[in-house]
Protein backbone atom coordinates (compact mmCIF):
# COMPACT_ATOMS: atom_id res chain seq x y z
CA UNK A 1 0.00 0.00 0.00
CA UNK A 2 1.42 3.39 -0.94
CA UNK A 3 1.66 6.08 1.67
CA UNK A 4 -0.12 8.71 -0.40
CA UNK A 5 0.77 12.31 -0.93
CA UNK A 6 0.55 13.11 2.78
CA UNK A 7 0.90 9.82 4.59
CA UNK A 8 1.87 9.34 8.24
CA UNK A 9 5.59 9.57 7.54
CA UNK A 10 5.36 12.82 5.63
CA UNK A 11 2.93 14.19 8.17
CA UNK A 12 5.38 13.41 10.98
CA UNK A 13 8.21 15.20 9.14
CA UNK A 14 5.98 18.20 8.40
CA UNK A 15 4.94 18.44 12.05
CA UNK A 16 8.60 18.16 13.06
CA UNK A 17 9.58 21.09 10.85
CA UNK A 18 6.65 23.14 12.19
CA UNK A 19 7.73 22.27 15.73
CA UNK A 20 11.30 23.34 14.99
CA UNK A 21 10.03 26.67 13.69
CA UNK A 22 7.93 27.13 16.82
CA UNK A 23 10.77 26.26 19.20
CA UNK A 24 13.08 28.60 17.29
CA UNK A 25 10.84 31.56 18.08
CA UNK A 26 12.69 33.95 20.37
CA UNK A 27 12.18 37.57 21.41
CA UNK A 28 14.61 40.01 19.80
CA UNK A 29 17.11 40.29 22.67
CA UNK A 30 20.37 39.09 21.12
CA UNK A 31 23.33 41.30 22.22
CA UNK A 32 24.12 42.16 18.59
CA UNK A 33 20.53 42.86 17.57
CA UNK A 34 20.79 46.57 18.37
CA UNK A 35 23.77 47.42 16.21
CA UNK A 36 22.43 45.24 13.38
CA UNK A 37 19.24 47.28 13.62
CA UNK A 38 21.17 50.56 13.62
CA UNK A 39 23.15 49.47 10.57
CA UNK A 40 19.98 48.72 8.65
CA UNK A 41 18.56 52.12 9.50
CA UNK A 42 21.64 53.73 7.98
CA UNK A 43 21.33 52.02 4.60
CA UNK A 44 20.63 55.19 2.63
CA UNK A 45 22.54 57.89 4.52
CA UNK A 46 26.05 56.66 3.75
CA UNK A 47 26.88 55.42 7.26
CA UNK A 48 26.28 51.71 6.64
CA UNK A 49 28.45 51.59 3.53
CA UNK A 50 30.90 54.23 4.70
CA UNK A 51 33.37 51.66 6.04
CA UNK A 52 34.09 53.54 9.29
CA UNK A 53 32.86 53.12 12.85
CA UNK A 54 30.43 55.79 14.06
CA UNK A 55 28.96 54.05 17.11
CA UNK A 56 31.77 54.20 19.70
CA UNK A 57 34.11 56.78 21.19
CA UNK A 58 36.94 54.27 21.61
CA UNK A 59 37.11 53.13 17.95
CA UNK A 60 35.49 56.10 16.22
CA UNK A 61 36.69 56.34 12.62
CA UNK A 62 38.27 52.87 12.65
CA UNK A 63 37.67 50.64 9.59
CA UNK A 64 34.34 48.87 9.83
CA UNK A 65 33.09 46.47 7.16
CA UNK A 66 29.35 46.00 7.63
CA UNK A 67 29.47 42.61 5.93
CA UNK A 68 25.85 41.77 6.73
CA UNK A 69 24.37 44.89 5.20
CA UNK A 70 21.61 43.22 3.16
CA UNK A 71 19.91 41.29 5.99
CA UNK A 72 20.48 44.26 8.32
CA UNK A 73 18.44 46.41 5.97
CA UNK A 74 15.70 43.75 5.93
CA UNK A 75 15.87 43.45 9.72
CA UNK A 76 15.40 47.21 10.18
CA UNK A 77 12.50 47.26 7.71
CA UNK A 78 10.73 44.44 9.57
CA UNK A 79 11.43 45.81 13.04
CA UNK A 80 10.42 49.39 12.27
CA UNK A 81 7.45 48.26 10.18
CA UNK A 82 5.46 45.26 11.39
CA UNK A 83 7.52 45.09 14.59
CA UNK A 84 10.03 42.86 16.40
CA UNK A 85 7.66 39.89 16.21
CA UNK A 86 8.08 39.93 12.42
CA UNK A 87 11.85 39.67 12.87
CA UNK A 88 11.41 36.75 15.26
CA UNK A 89 9.12 35.00 12.78
CA UNK A 90 11.58 35.51 9.92
CA UNK A 91 14.44 34.04 11.94
CA UNK A 92 12.35 31.03 12.98
CA UNK A 93 11.32 30.48 9.36
CA UNK A 94 15.00 30.45 8.32
CA UNK A 95 15.80 27.83 10.96
CA UNK A 96 12.83 25.67 9.95
CA UNK A 97 13.81 25.96 6.27
CA UNK A 98 17.37 24.89 7.07
CA UNK A 99 16.27 21.68 8.76
CA UNK A 100 13.69 21.03 6.06
CA UNK A 101 16.62 20.97 3.63
CA UNK A 102 18.49 18.60 5.95
CA UNK A 103 15.46 16.29 5.96
CA UNK A 104 15.22 16.47 2.17
CA UNK A 105 18.90 15.60 1.86
CA UNK A 106 18.55 12.55 4.07
CA UNK A 107 15.43 11.33 2.31
CA UNK A 108 17.16 11.63 -1.05
CA UNK A 109 19.91 9.47 0.41
CA UNK A 110 17.36 6.76 1.10
CA UNK A 111 17.43 7.29 4.87
CA UNK A 112 14.20 6.10 6.49
CA UNK A 113 11.75 8.66 7.80
CA UNK A 114 12.10 7.66 11.48
CA UNK A 115 15.89 7.97 11.29
CA UNK A 116 15.57 11.23 9.37
CA UNK A 117 13.20 12.61 11.99
CA UNK A 118 15.50 11.77 14.90
CA UNK A 119 18.56 13.10 13.06
CA UNK A 120 16.85 16.40 12.29
CA UNK A 121 15.62 16.80 15.87
CA UNK A 122 19.07 16.08 17.26
CA UNK A 123 20.67 18.55 14.86
CA UNK A 124 18.19 21.21 15.91
CA UNK A 125 18.72 20.47 19.60
CA UNK A 126 22.41 21.16 19.10
CA UNK A 127 21.58 24.65 17.80
CA UNK A 128 19.70 25.68 20.93
CA UNK A 129 22.97 26.69 22.58
CA UNK A 130 23.17 29.64 20.17
CA UNK A 131 19.54 30.06 19.17
CA UNK A 132 18.20 33.62 19.08
CA UNK A 133 17.21 36.47 16.83
CA UNK A 134 20.59 36.72 15.19
CA UNK A 135 21.89 36.70 11.65
CA UNK A 136 24.02 33.65 12.41
CA UNK A 137 21.01 31.46 11.60
CA UNK A 138 21.72 32.24 7.94
CA UNK A 139 24.75 29.97 8.31
CA UNK A 140 22.42 27.06 8.98
CA UNK A 141 20.34 27.71 5.88
CA UNK A 142 23.29 28.34 3.59
CA UNK A 143 25.19 25.30 4.83
CA UNK A 144 22.15 23.04 4.46
CA UNK A 145 21.59 24.33 0.91
CA UNK A 146 25.27 23.82 0.05
CA UNK A 147 25.28 20.22 1.28
CA UNK A 148 22.07 19.49 -0.64
CA UNK A 149 23.64 20.91 -3.81
CA UNK A 150 26.82 18.83 -3.45
CA UNK A 151 24.68 15.71 -3.05
CA UNK A 152 22.78 16.62 -6.21
CA UNK A 153 26.10 16.95 -8.04
CA UNK A 154 27.30 13.56 -6.83
CA UNK A 155 23.99 12.02 -7.96
CA UNK A 156 24.29 13.59 -11.40
CA UNK A 157 21.18 15.74 -10.95
CA UNK A 158 23.28 18.94 -10.97
CA UNK A 159 25.46 19.19 -14.03
CA UNK A 160 28.53 21.29 -14.65
CA UNK A 161 27.16 24.64 -15.83
CA UNK A 162 24.24 24.79 -13.37
CA UNK A 163 26.72 23.93 -10.62
CA UNK A 164 28.94 26.85 -11.53
CA UNK A 165 26.01 29.26 -11.81
CA UNK A 166 24.64 28.09 -8.47
CA UNK A 167 28.07 28.46 -6.86
CA UNK A 168 28.40 32.02 -8.19
CA UNK A 169 24.92 33.03 -7.04
CA UNK A 170 25.43 31.42 -3.64
CA UNK A 171 28.78 33.13 -3.14
CA UNK A 172 27.35 36.52 -4.09
CA UNK A 173 24.42 36.20 -1.69
CA UNK A 174 26.43 34.70 1.16
CA UNK A 175 29.24 37.28 0.95
CA UNK A 176 26.76 40.16 1.24
CA UNK A 177 24.64 38.65 3.99
CA UNK A 178 26.99 36.96 6.45
CA UNK A 179 30.69 36.93 7.24
CA UNK A 180 30.91 33.14 7.19
CA UNK A 181 30.96 33.10 3.37
CA UNK A 182 34.45 31.44 3.23
CA UNK A 183 32.64 28.29 4.39
CA UNK A 184 31.22 27.90 0.88
CA UNK A 185 34.68 27.97 -0.67
CA UNK A 186 35.98 25.54 1.96
CA UNK A 187 33.15 23.03 1.52
CA UNK A 188 33.30 23.02 -2.27
CA UNK A 189 37.08 22.73 -2.13
CA UNK A 190 36.88 19.82 0.31
CA UNK A 191 34.25 18.18 -1.87
CA UNK A 192 36.55 18.48 -4.90
CA UNK A 193 39.35 16.80 -2.94
CA UNK A 194 37.00 14.03 -1.81
CA UNK A 195 35.87 13.48 -5.41
CA UNK A 196 39.49 13.25 -6.53
CA UNK A 197 40.43 10.80 -3.79
CA UNK A 198 37.26 8.82 -4.46
CA UNK A 199 38.16 8.57 -8.16
CA UNK A 200 35.19 10.56 -9.38
CA UNK A 201 36.44 11.88 -12.72
CA UNK A 202 34.22 14.94 -12.45
CA UNK A 203 36.29 16.43 -9.65
CA UNK A 204 37.59 19.30 -11.86
CA UNK A 205 33.98 20.54 -12.14
CA UNK A 206 33.77 20.94 -8.38
CA UNK A 207 37.25 22.48 -8.27
CA UNK A 208 36.13 25.14 -10.75
CA UNK A 209 33.02 25.78 -8.63
CA UNK A 210 35.27 26.31 -5.62
CA UNK A 211 37.41 28.74 -7.61
CA UNK A 212 34.28 30.65 -8.60
CA UNK A 213 33.31 31.05 -4.94
CA UNK A 214 36.75 32.48 -4.22
CA UNK A 215 36.38 35.25 -6.82
CA UNK A 216 32.69 36.19 -6.79
CA UNK A 217 32.65 37.48 -3.16
CA UNK A 218 34.81 40.37 -4.34
CA UNK A 219 31.55 41.82 -5.68
CA UNK A 220 30.74 43.55 -2.41
CA UNK A 221 30.87 47.21 -1.30
CA UNK A 222 34.32 46.78 0.30
CA UNK A 223 36.19 44.58 -2.15
CA UNK A 224 39.13 42.61 -0.75
CA UNK A 225 38.72 44.14 2.72
CA UNK A 226 35.79 41.80 3.26
CA UNK A 227 38.11 38.80 3.39
CA UNK A 228 40.16 40.33 6.20
CA UNK A 229 37.12 41.02 8.36
CA UNK A 230 35.62 37.57 7.70
CA UNK A 231 38.35 35.70 9.56
CA UNK A 232 39.42 38.30 12.11
CA UNK A 233 37.35 37.07 15.05
CA UNK A 234 38.15 33.42 14.36
CA UNK A 235 41.90 34.02 14.27
CA UNK A 236 42.07 36.37 17.26
CA UNK A 237 43.32 34.61 20.37
CA UNK A 238 42.05 37.44 22.58
CA UNK A 239 38.54 37.19 21.14
CA UNK A 240 38.58 33.43 21.66
CA UNK A 241 39.64 33.90 25.26
CA UNK A 242 37.38 36.79 26.30
CA UNK A 243 34.20 36.56 24.21
CA UNK A 244 32.03 33.67 25.37
CA UNK A 245 30.61 32.52 22.04
CA UNK A 246 34.11 32.35 20.53
CA UNK A 247 35.43 30.17 23.35
CA UNK A 248 35.75 26.37 22.93
CA UNK A 249 32.57 24.52 23.93
CA UNK A 250 32.27 23.13 27.42
CA UNK A 251 31.25 19.58 26.60
CA UNK A 252 30.36 18.90 30.23
CA UNK A 253 27.65 21.57 30.06
CA UNK A 254 24.14 20.23 29.43
CA UNK A 255 23.61 22.76 26.64
CA UNK A 256 26.28 21.00 24.57
CA UNK A 257 25.08 17.44 25.21
CA UNK A 258 23.07 17.22 21.95
CA UNK A 259 26.29 18.08 20.12
CA UNK A 260 28.13 15.36 22.04
CA UNK A 261 25.45 12.80 21.17
CA UNK A 262 25.51 13.85 17.51
CA UNK A 263 29.30 13.57 17.50
CA UNK A 264 29.18 10.07 19.00
CA UNK A 265 26.62 8.95 16.44
CA UNK A 266 28.67 10.49 13.62
CA UNK A 267 31.69 8.48 14.78
CA UNK A 268 29.57 5.30 14.68
CA UNK A 269 28.34 6.32 11.24
CA UNK A 270 31.89 6.99 10.04
CA UNK A 271 32.92 3.54 11.20
CA UNK A 272 29.87 2.15 9.48
CA UNK A 273 30.61 3.66 6.09
CA UNK A 274 34.28 2.71 6.37
CA UNK A 275 33.78 -0.87 7.51
CA UNK A 276 32.64 -3.37 4.86
CA UNK A 277 31.88 -5.89 7.58
CA UNK A 278 29.44 -3.51 9.22
CA UNK A 279 27.81 -2.84 5.88
CA UNK A 280 27.30 -6.53 5.21
CA UNK A 281 25.73 -7.03 8.63
CA UNK A 282 23.42 -4.14 7.81
CA UNK A 283 22.29 -5.95 4.70
CA UNK A 284 23.91 -3.56 2.20
CA UNK A 285 27.09 -4.65 0.51
CA UNK A 286 29.62 -1.96 -0.43
CA UNK A 287 28.79 -0.58 -3.84
CA UNK A 288 25.19 -1.85 -3.78
CA UNK A 289 22.28 0.36 -4.73
CA UNK A 290 20.87 0.34 -1.18
CA UNK A 291 24.20 1.26 0.33
CA UNK A 292 24.73 3.95 -2.27
CA UNK A 293 21.34 5.49 -1.57
CA UNK A 294 22.18 5.60 2.13
CA UNK A 295 25.44 7.33 1.33
CA UNK A 296 27.53 4.46 2.66
CA UNK A 297 28.98 2.80 -0.42
CA UNK A 298 32.68 2.09 -0.58
CA UNK A 299 35.22 3.61 -3.01
CA UNK A 300 35.81 3.79 -5.90
CA UNK A 301 32.12 4.36 -6.75
CA UNK A 302 30.64 7.84 -6.98
CA UNK A 303 28.75 7.11 -3.77
CA UNK A 304 32.13 6.29 -2.24
CA UNK A 305 33.41 9.76 -3.18
CA UNK A 306 30.29 11.19 -1.63
CA UNK A 307 30.83 9.48 1.70
CA UNK A 308 34.42 10.67 1.63
CA UNK A 309 33.02 14.19 1.26
CA UNK A 310 30.77 13.49 4.25
CA UNK A 311 33.78 12.49 6.31
CA UNK A 312 36.02 15.36 5.20
CA UNK A 313 33.38 18.11 5.55
CA UNK A 314 32.18 16.79 8.91
CA UNK A 315 35.77 16.68 10.17
CA UNK A 316 36.37 20.27 9.05
CA UNK A 317 33.20 21.54 10.75
CA UNK A 318 34.13 19.56 13.85
CA UNK A 319 37.46 21.38 14.02
CA UNK A 320 35.61 24.70 13.88
CA UNK A 321 33.10 23.55 16.50
CA UNK A 322 35.80 22.45 18.94
CA UNK A 323 37.61 25.75 18.47
CA UNK A 324 34.58 28.00 18.86
CA UNK A 325 31.25 27.32 20.53
CA UNK A 326 29.37 29.43 18.00
CA UNK A 327 30.17 26.88 15.28
CA UNK A 328 28.70 23.95 17.21
CA UNK A 329 25.34 24.61 15.58
CA UNK A 330 26.77 23.72 12.16
CA UNK A 331 27.84 20.17 12.99
CA UNK A 332 24.37 18.63 13.03
CA UNK A 333 23.73 20.03 9.54
CA UNK A 334 27.06 19.09 7.98
CA UNK A 335 27.31 15.64 9.56
CA UNK A 336 23.63 14.69 9.21
CA UNK A 337 24.26 11.69 6.90
CA UNK A 338 26.89 10.24 9.24
CA UNK A 339 24.63 10.80 12.26
CA UNK A 340 21.78 9.08 10.41
CA UNK A 341 23.95 6.10 9.49
CA UNK A 342 25.11 5.91 13.11
CA UNK A 343 21.50 5.87 14.30
CA UNK A 344 20.56 3.20 11.75
CA UNK A 345 23.57 1.08 12.71
CA UNK A 346 22.71 1.20 16.41
CA UNK A 347 19.06 0.56 15.62
CA UNK A 348 19.90 -2.57 13.65
CA UNK A 349 22.21 -3.72 16.43
CA UNK A 350 19.44 -3.22 18.99
CA UNK A 351 16.93 -5.09 16.81
CA UNK A 352 19.34 -8.00 16.47
CA UNK A 353 19.83 -8.12 20.24
CA UNK A 354 16.06 -8.21 20.89
CA UNK A 355 15.51 -10.98 18.37
CA UNK A 356 12.25 -11.76 16.59
CA UNK A 357 10.21 -13.01 19.56
CA UNK A 358 8.68 -9.63 20.41
CA UNK A 359 6.76 -9.15 17.15
CA UNK A 360 5.46 -12.70 17.35
CA UNK A 361 4.27 -12.16 20.91
CA UNK A 362 2.52 -8.95 19.95
CA UNK A 363 0.78 -10.63 17.05
CA UNK A 364 -0.71 -13.24 19.42
CA UNK A 365 -2.20 -10.55 21.64
CA UNK A 366 -4.74 -9.55 19.01
CA UNK A 367 -5.77 -12.69 17.11
CA UNK A 368 -8.29 -12.31 14.32
CA UNK A 369 -11.29 -14.64 14.33
CA UNK A 370 -11.32 -17.18 11.53
CA UNK A 371 -13.35 -15.85 8.63
CA UNK A 372 -13.47 -12.33 10.03
CA UNK A 373 -13.21 -9.52 7.51
CA UNK A 374 -10.16 -7.30 7.67
CA UNK A 375 -10.74 -3.92 9.26
CA UNK A 376 -11.83 -1.19 6.83
CA UNK A 377 -9.09 1.10 5.57
CA UNK A 378 -9.21 4.66 4.35
CA UNK A 379 -8.56 5.41 0.73
CA UNK A 380 -5.41 7.30 -0.16
CA UNK A 381 -7.34 10.52 -0.86
CA UNK A 382 -9.31 10.30 2.38
CA UNK A 383 -6.18 9.65 4.40
CA UNK A 384 -4.41 12.58 2.76
CA UNK A 385 -7.32 14.87 3.50
CA UNK A 386 -7.46 13.75 7.14
CA UNK A 387 -3.72 14.25 7.59
CA UNK A 388 -3.86 17.64 5.88
CA UNK A 389 -6.61 18.71 8.27
CA UNK A 390 -4.51 17.53 11.21
CA UNK A 391 -1.51 19.47 9.89
CA UNK A 392 -3.57 22.65 9.52
CA UNK A 393 -4.95 22.22 13.05
CA UNK A 394 -1.45 21.77 14.50
CA UNK A 395 -0.16 24.77 12.59
CA UNK A 396 -3.06 26.87 13.88
CA UNK A 397 -2.43 25.87 17.49
CA UNK A 398 1.28 26.70 17.15
CA UNK A 399 0.46 30.05 15.54
CA UNK A 400 -1.78 30.99 18.45
CA UNK A 401 0.81 29.81 20.97
CA UNK A 402 3.49 31.85 19.17
CA UNK A 403 1.88 35.04 20.47
CA UNK A 404 2.87 34.08 24.01
CA UNK A 405 6.48 33.65 22.86
CA UNK A 406 7.07 36.65 20.58
CA UNK A 407 4.02 38.90 20.88
CA UNK A 408 4.43 42.56 21.93
CA UNK A 409 4.05 41.76 25.63
CA UNK A 410 6.50 38.88 25.45
CA UNK A 411 8.99 41.03 23.55
CA UNK A 412 8.67 43.80 26.13
CA UNK A 413 9.17 41.48 29.09
CA UNK A 414 12.19 39.87 27.48
CA UNK A 415 13.87 43.19 26.71
CA UNK A 416 13.18 44.55 30.21
CA UNK A 417 14.63 41.40 31.75
CA UNK A 418 17.76 41.53 29.61
CA UNK A 419 18.63 45.22 29.32
CA UNK A 420 18.55 48.23 31.70
CA UNK A 421 15.48 49.84 30.16
CA UNK A 422 14.42 51.34 33.49
CA UNK A 423 17.71 53.24 33.72
CA UNK A 424 17.37 55.05 30.40
CA UNK A 425 15.63 58.14 31.90
CA UNK A 426 18.47 58.56 34.42
CA UNK A 427 20.99 58.08 31.63
CA UNK A 428 19.23 60.73 29.52
CA UNK A 429 19.30 63.17 32.43
CA UNK A 430 23.03 62.68 32.94
CA UNK A 431 23.77 63.10 29.24
CA UNK A 432 21.62 66.24 29.10
CA UNK A 433 23.90 67.87 31.68
CA UNK A 434 27.05 66.89 29.77
CA UNK A 435 26.34 65.84 26.16
CA UNK A 436 30.03 65.02 25.66
CA UNK A 437 30.20 62.63 28.62
CA UNK A 438 31.96 59.33 28.02
CA UNK A 439 30.36 56.07 29.12
CA UNK A 440 31.76 52.69 30.03
CA UNK A 441 29.15 50.03 29.31
CA UNK A 442 28.64 46.30 29.68
CA UNK A 443 29.92 44.47 26.59
CA UNK A 444 26.61 42.76 25.86
CA UNK A 445 24.68 46.04 26.23
CA UNK A 446 26.61 47.96 23.59
CA UNK A 447 24.26 46.97 20.78
CA UNK A 448 21.21 47.87 22.89
CA UNK A 449 22.58 51.36 23.56
CA UNK A 450 23.50 51.89 19.91
CA UNK A 451 19.88 51.22 18.91
CA UNK A 452 18.19 52.98 21.82
CA UNK A 453 20.50 55.99 22.22
CA UNK A 454 22.25 56.48 18.86
CA UNK A 455 23.67 59.88 19.93
CA UNK A 456 25.59 58.37 22.85
CA UNK A 457 28.85 56.74 21.69
CA UNK A 458 29.52 53.46 23.48
CA UNK A 459 32.72 52.10 24.99
CA UNK A 460 32.35 48.71 23.33
CA UNK A 461 29.83 46.39 21.66
CA UNK A 462 29.76 42.99 19.97
CA UNK A 463 31.78 44.04 16.92
CA UNK A 464 35.02 42.70 18.34
CA UNK A 465 36.76 42.93 14.97
CA UNK A 466 36.32 46.72 15.02
CA UNK A 467 37.84 47.24 18.45
CA UNK A 468 40.76 44.88 18.13
CA UNK A 469 42.60 42.85 20.73
CA UNK A 470 43.97 45.81 22.71
CA UNK A 471 40.53 47.28 23.34
CA UNK A 472 39.09 43.90 24.29
CA UNK A 473 41.91 43.42 26.79
CA UNK A 474 41.35 46.89 28.22
CA UNK A 475 37.63 46.28 28.58
CA UNK A 476 38.26 42.97 30.33
CA UNK A 477 40.69 44.53 32.81
CA UNK A 478 38.32 47.38 33.68
CA UNK A 479 35.25 45.12 33.91
CA UNK A 480 37.07 42.85 36.37
CA UNK A 481 36.96 45.75 38.85
CA UNK A 482 40.56 45.49 39.99
CA UNK A 483 42.39 48.19 41.99
CA UNK A 484 43.49 49.95 38.81
CA UNK A 485 39.97 50.25 37.37
CA UNK A 486 39.10 53.68 38.89
CA UNK A 487 42.41 55.14 37.76
CA UNK A 488 42.03 53.74 34.25
CA UNK A 489 38.51 55.12 33.91
CA UNK A 490 39.69 58.52 35.14
CA UNK A 491 42.57 58.56 32.66
CA UNK A 492 40.12 57.78 29.84
CA UNK A 493 37.77 60.58 30.91
CA UNK A 494 34.88 58.24 31.66
CA UNK A 495 32.07 59.93 33.58
CA UNK A 496 29.33 57.28 33.48
CA UNK A 497 29.39 53.54 34.05
CA UNK A 498 26.47 51.32 33.06
CA UNK A 499 26.97 47.70 34.07
CA UNK A 500 25.06 44.78 35.54
CA UNK A 501 23.84 45.12 39.12
CA UNK A 502 26.21 42.45 40.40
CA UNK A 503 29.20 43.51 38.30
CA UNK A 504 32.55 43.54 40.15
CA UNK A 505 33.29 46.98 38.66
CA UNK A 506 30.24 48.53 40.34
CA UNK A 507 31.31 47.29 43.77
CA UNK A 508 34.89 48.35 43.16
CA UNK A 509 34.02 51.92 42.15
CA UNK A 510 31.60 52.48 45.01
CA UNK A 511 34.11 51.12 47.49
CA UNK A 512 36.95 53.24 46.10
CA UNK A 513 35.02 56.49 46.39
CA UNK A 514 34.57 59.25 43.86
CA UNK A 515 31.65 57.46 42.27
CA UNK A 516 27.98 57.41 43.25
CA UNK A 517 24.92 55.50 42.21
CA UNK A 518 22.53 57.46 40.02
CA UNK A 519 20.00 54.69 39.47
CA UNK A 520 19.66 50.94 39.66
CA UNK A 521 17.22 48.10 39.20
CA UNK A 522 17.35 44.33 39.14
CA UNK A 523 19.18 44.37 35.82
CA UNK A 524 21.77 47.12 35.95
CA UNK A 525 23.23 50.06 37.78
CA UNK A 526 24.23 53.52 36.53
CA UNK A 527 27.17 55.17 38.28
CA UNK A 528 28.48 58.71 37.88
CA UNK A 529 31.99 59.93 38.53
CA UNK A 530 33.38 63.42 38.71
CA UNK A 531 32.98 63.88 34.96
CA UNK A 532 29.41 62.62 34.85
CA UNK A 533 27.56 64.16 37.81
CA UNK A 534 24.16 65.58 36.88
Amino acid sequence: MTEGRLGPGRLALAVTILGIGFLALRPATDPDFGWHLANGRHLFDGVLLGGLDVYSWTAHGAPWVAHEWLPEAALAALNDGPGPAAVSLAVAAIVAAAFALVALRLRRRGISRPVTLVTVLLGFAATLVSMGVRLQVLELLYLAATMLATDAWFDGRLTRRPLWLLAAAGALIWANTHGSFPLLLAILGITAVAAFVGRDRRWPEMAVAAAVTAVVPLANPWGTALYGFAGQSLTSGVTGRLVQEWQPPDLASASFWPFVVALALAVVGALGVAGPGILRRAGAAPGSHAAGQAGIAAPPTKAGARWLADLFVSAAILVLAMRSGRHVILFGVAAAPLVAVGLATLGRAASGALGSSAPATLSRLRPRRPGASPPPTLTGASRDALNAAALVAIATVLAVAAVTRIGPEAQGRAVEGTYPTALLPALDAAVAVDPAVRIFNEYTWGGFLIAQRPDLPVFIDGRSEVYGDAQLERYSQIAAGGPSAPTTLQSLGVGLVLVKSDAPLARSLLAAGGWRKLAGDGVGVLLAGAAGRP
